[in-house]
Parts: structure tokens; C-alpha cells; sequence
């Protein structure tokens, strides 16, 4: 972050023990001037965080949400939450509009209309299954076909697509269905599969380009991204043609795994249980491009337990794409990788995101253990933050890190400063979602300075005479020997009644803390971010 941007004030507020301190385990672990910037977003336990660059929340929903997605920002502040279908909250958490979908889950997009496209379970008995040529041995219960649904502001569903209109299989010439499968890669082969299960295809992510009008899914368990047609008919969506691309509801582009099509072998897989695959927006460095978290491991195919973030062209070609007959959906490799190094250093084995950002770099949600990191075009890594919301609560700056996936977060997005959603909104830094030990029987000295820096290399500016206010809370209340300004001014609102001390001070306040109990204490409010 560059000290020039006027976005965000931020200083460090650093706490030195007369006894060895632990390390930094959680919150904000580096911050350097080559990031975008902006606020981060993410959710835990039904509750959504928004983040300054700083590590600080300035704002929070209690989103009510089973799922840890975090839900998307709207224009005008308002947040769209999926949770058992999907409902819309105001800025201020207030409902305004809920689609009650049990079957309803991981992902959403919304529309330029304002309609949101939604991942639904499909549901078929074994009798149906069998017919429509499923090999019996990997039949478990009801499948679980996927299925998108279209809705409206009153919930009315006004566009289905179903991926049981668009199968093909080699397995039982007596069923429906029955082709070569080599034959028909704009049909999906009901018993290619990872392993028997109701939950055959395991959609996890659903994107939509408004300037081809179509969708894209991410079917995990098939390693593979497809893209549809959406300006068809709900009838036509059910067909072979119509359309922009005239081919109904087939699948129009694939890619990821050739295998799934009878179009390769082992070699030429390039996805291995992905996530969050969609198209880089319009305006974005790699717009029209293709950016997938490809969380990879042995398990899905991969020669090693590692992900890496990759980034393709696909063969656009009008409103379908280009298929050499007999061959796989190209292209032959991503057009960038992100990859750790050594490569171990970066893995998670579900869910996760990936986003790229306005200055060219790629914002990165390492999902099973809850770390957030920016990389540039080169892999460098320039903002990196560990979550530290568990599964029953916050973890204290300097304890263990958790095992995953105590900490894990589904998805995390950055806003930049001026995202509509944000403008005139005056977001004030709250304190950080670590916590912070004092020890007793230990002098504490919280020292304010004009120019520090974080962990790293980025600086942060501190305009003369900002207030800083530092929220401490006592565990055990009315248990300080006192309180001592060293240097500098600064107040201390110490009340009786309380369990929380604000202490305010200006640039070069040093004040002293000598006290006989323990102590939580978060990275109080200071400086103030306003778009």
C-alpha cells in the first residue's frame, strides 16, 4: 500500500513486555506498498467480516448463514447471502428479500437484472438412474443431478437447466442415453465419476458473462469447468438446439479433463478437484480469460498434495468454441500459474477462491487453513493475512494456529477503496478479529509512533494530531495498579462501571500500563478509512 493514498490511515500500535513475547501467528502477517489495497471480505459461524488493508474490521453482518461463504457486496451496500437458497440483507443486516431453497448450496451470481442463478440438488431414484443408463455398482442412494435455477425478486424460478437433458453413456446399450462417449463431448457421461456416491458431480462454484450470456460451473468431482448456454428457453435449455450457440442446453466448452470425455489419458488432466473457476471481469489485466483455484492432491490425480492458481484462454469462437474433431478442448496449458516454492507451501484440499484484482495481482483464499494472501504477476507475495475466527471462537495473537480446518474460510473477496458499495460510507477501523494477551504481574508500555511498519515492508502514514484510541478489556475488572502517560498526550478513559479502558493518544504519546490481572486487548480503532 503507498503511504500517499488517503483511503486509509493506519498505524501500528506495538506492545513491548518486560518478559518475551509470542510470536505473530494470526491477523495481518505482511502488507507491502505493491498491494491493490481495499477491504477484505469473509464469513465464520454466520457472522461476515470486512477487513481494512490493516488487518481492522470496519464492518460486520450477522449474515445467519449455515455456509461459510461470506456472501457477494451489491452496488448499492446491500449483501446477497446463500443459505439454504438465498437472501439479501441491507448494510445495516436488516432482510429484505429471502428465497428458501433447502436444496440450495455453495455458490450464487447475480444477474444484470437483477435475477440470481442458483446451484440446486437434483434428486433421482435408483429406478431413474438405472434407466437412464447409470452402472448399477455405483448407485448408493438417490443421485444428486445438478441443476441451476434462475429466480426472481418474488421467487419465481424463470430459467431451469438440468444437467439429466444432456447425458450420455456406454455402458448399457438397453438404456437411455446409450452412444459413444468419445463421440458426444457436449454431453456428460452419467458413470464417469470419482467415486460411487449420491453427490455425483458436487458443483461448487457458478459464474455468468453478461456479454455471451452464458454460465459457468465448477463440477469438483469431475475436475473439470463447463460452460452452457443462458439465452436459451427453459425448453430449449432441455434440447440439443437453440440459442445464441444453437446448441440448446449442451455443453458448449470444457475444460480440465479430457478423460471425463474419452478425449485423454492421465497426462492430460489439468484440473484436480478445483473451485471458484470464473471468467476474469471485463476492465481486469487477463479480462475474458479463465481463473480457477485448482486445489489439486493425490487423491484427484494429482502427482503431489499442492494447489496452484491457474489462469487460461479458451478457444472462443462467436457464441461456442473451437474442437478439433477427436481432440480435447483447448488450450494445451494455462497462460499463468501460481505455484509456491517449494510447491507443499501451498495447498488446501477443498473449498478456497481466487480473484484477480485491479493492478494486476491475485487475490487468493488458501480455504482450509483460513489464509488470505495477494500475490503480483511474478508470485510475490505482498499481503498475506491468517484468519483467527474458529469454529467456537477467536484465537489470541501468538497461540498455536489451529489444525485445519478449524480456521477454514469457503471464500474471501476484495473490495477496492471506490467499489460502489463503499462510497460514502465512513469505515471506521473496530478492532481486529485476534485477540491480545498481557500477562499479569508484567508492565506493558504501548508505544504510539509517527512512521512504523508492519511486518514486511510497508509503510504506513500517521497524519499529526490523528487520534489513535486503544480498546483494552479486562478479564478480571478493577484489578490495575495504574495507569502512567510516559510522553506525549493522551487520555485515558478508565470508568469504574466498566471492563473495557480507551486510551486515546496523539502521535508521540507513550502511556504505561502496570497491572495485577489478565487482560484480552484488540488493535483498537485507529485512524479512520473512508472511500
Amino acid at each position: 500500500m503507498k503511504a500517499s493514498v488517503n483511503h486509509l490511515i493506519a498505524v501500528l500500535i506495538f506492545l513491548s513486555f518486560t518478559s518475551a513475547t509470542s510470536a505473530q501467528t494470526v491477523g495481518l502477517l505482511q502488507s507491502h506498498e505493491a498491494s491493490s489495497g481495499g477491504y477484505t471480505m469473509f464469513a465464520k459461524n454466520g457472522t461476515t467480516f470486512l477487513i481494512d488493508a490493516g488487518g481492522q474490521i470496519v464492518h460486520t453482518w450477522a449474515n445467519g448463514s449455515s455456509t461459510m461463504h461470506p456472501g457477494y457486496l451489491l452496488e448499492n451496500g446491500d449483501l446477497l447471502v446463500v443459505s439454504r437458497g438465498v437472501k439479501r440483507l441491507t448494510w445495516d443486516g436488516i432482510l429484505v428479500w429471502q428465497y428458501v431453497n433447502t436444496e440450495a448450496h455453495h455458490d450464487c451470481a447475480v444477474l444484470p437484472n437483477g435475477n440470481v442463478l442458483l446451484l440446486i440438488n437434483g434428486s433421482k431414484t435408483n429406478a431413474e438412474c438405472i434407466a437412464a443408463g447409470r452402472d448399477p455398482a455405483q448407485l448408493t442412494g438417490n443421485l444428486q443431478p445438478m441443476v441451476i435455477y434462475e429466480v426472481n425478486s418474488t421467487g419465481e424460478a424463470v430459467w431451469e437447466w438440468h444437467v439429466w437433458d444432456h447425458l450420455v453413456q456406454d455402458f448399457d446399450p438397453g438404456m437411455e442415453n446409450f452412444g459413444v462417449v468419445a463421440d458426444h463431448p457436449e454431453l456428460v457421461d452419467i458413470n464417469f465419476t470419482r467415486s460411487p456416491g449420491t453427490d455425483w458431480l458436487h458443483g461448487n462454484a457458478i459464474d455468468y458473462n453478461a456479454d455471451l450470456d452464458q454460465i459457468m460451473v465448477s463440477p469438483r468431482f469431475n475436475s473439470e469447468i463447463w460452460i452452457i448456454d443462458h439465452s436459451t428457453s427453459t425448453i430449449e435449455a432441455g434440447r440439443h438446439s437453440g440459442g445464441n450457440s444453437d446448441n440448446g442446453g449442451d455443453i458448449l466448452y470444457r475444460w480440465g479433463n479430457p478423460i471425463a470425455y474419452g478425449a485423454g489419458v492421465a497426462t492430460d488432466q489439468k484440473l484436480f478437484g478445483s473451485h471458484d473457476a470464473q471468467w476474469i471481469k471485463t476492465g481486469l489485466p487477463g479480462a475474458g480469460n479463465i481463473i480457477v483455484f485448482n486445489n489439486g492432491g493425490i487423491a484427484f490425480g494429482r502427482d503431489g498434495n499442492y494447489s496452484t492458481i491457474d489462469e487460461f484462454t479458451p478457444p472462443t469462437k462467436g457464441f461456442n468454441y473451437h474442437l478439433e474433431p477427436g481432440q480435447a478442448f483447448g488450450p494445451s496449458a494455462p497462460v499463468w500459474t501460481y505455484q509456491a516454492t517449494p510447491r507443499t507451501h501451498f495447498y488446501s484440499s477443498f473449498i478456497s477462491g481466487v480473484q484477480r484484482l485491479a493492478n494486476g495481482n491475485t487475490f487468493i483464499d488458501e480455504g482450509e487453513n483460513g489464509r488470505l494472501f495477494e500475490v503480483t504477476p511474478s508470485s510475490q507475495i505482498v499481503w498475506e493475512y491468517q484468519n483467527a475466527a474458529t469454529k467456537t471462537g477467536f484465537v489470541t495473537q501468538g497461540d498455536p494456529v489451529p489444525a485445519a480446518p478449524d480456521l477454514a474460510l469457503f471464500r474471501a473477496y476484495r473490495y477496492a477503496w471506490g467499489h460502489h458499495a463503499l462510497l460514502g460510507r465512513t469505515l471506521i477501523p473496530n478492532g481486529t478479529v485476534e485477540l491480545y494477551t498481557a500477562y499479569a504481574n508484567h508492565t506493558v508500555q504501548s508505544t504510539i509512533s509517527g512512521w512504523v511498519s508492519y511486518p514486511g515492508e510497508g509503510l504506513f502514514s500517521f497524519g499529526d494530531g490523528q487520534l489513535i484510541p486503544l480498546i483494552i478489556e479486562e478479564t478480571a475488572p478493577d484489578r490495575f495498579v495504574s495507569w502512567t502517560v510516559v510522553s506525549g498526550a493522551a487520555s485515558i478513559d478508565d470508568p469504574a462501571s466498566s471492563h473495557t479502558t480507551l486510551i486515546t493518544g496523539n502521535a508521540d504519546a507513550t502511556i504505561r500500563a502496570d497491572f495485577q490481572t489478565s487482560l484480552l486487548w484488540r488493535r483498537g480503532p485507529f485512524g479512520r478509512s473512508t472511500p
